[in-house]
């Protein structure tokens, strides 16, 4: 029975047999009974799927997204060329483990071996993920430093509109005092 496409039908069976709200905590049938080979490696997502179900695997899923949409805001907000390379490249170094892992369960890809980042074991690739995620909190923390450099100076800088995205940009004189043109006050304001 151990056949050609041996491991991508047992993960099917594994993520099917999850049903919506799964088998429970060590209660997979193709996990404990062995029928899943790798499953520690290459499949951790189908024992999670078995014993987590339709549920466990979109939160799954969802904190993998938050993540990766992190590493693309801190992307997008960076000081430097650099630190947005930085985390693009580290946001699609999570999102194609993801999705290669994910397809491989659901067999719509081959199974190629690809770990699914801070997941599977492997110490190479937990170390990887690892360092890529200290390298987004090192870009962030810049960021943040920026901010509050900007902000204890009083003077706008090229970051200071990036740190507050939904408060209105406050526009200053020369001399350093507020524009009162720029950003009514709360007591200008209409009241409903």
């Amino acid at each position: 029975p151990a056949g050609t496409g041996w491991h991508a039908r047992q993960a099917l069976t594994a993520v099917g047999a999850g049903k919506v709200e799964g088998r429970g905590f060590l209660h997979g049938t193709q996990t404990q009974m062995h029928f899943l080979p790798e499953r520690w490696t290459d499949f951790p997502f189908a024992v999670w799927a078995e014993e987590w179900g339709f549920v466990g695997s979109v939160v799954l899923l969802g904190l993998y997204l938050f993540l990766i949409l992190w590493a693309v805001r801190l992307a997008s907000d960076a000081r430097e060329r650099f630190g947005a390379i930085l985390c693009t490249g580290v946001a699609a170094l999570l999102f194609w483990h993801v999705f290669i892992n994910v397809g491989m369960v659901a067999g719509v890809l081959p199974v190629v071996g690809v770990t699914l980042p801070l997941f599977s074991y492997g110490g190479s690739s937990v170390l990887t993920v690892l360092v890529g995620v200290c390298l987004l909190m090192s870009v962030s923390l810049r960021q943040a430093e920026a901010c509050s450099r900007a902000s204890s100076t009083g003077r706008p800088s090229s970051t200071s509109t990036a740190c507050k995205p939904n408060s209105p940009r406050r526009v200053r004189h020369a001399d350093g005092r507020p524009d009162a043109s720029a950003a009514p006050s709360r007591s200008s304001r209409s009241r409903v």
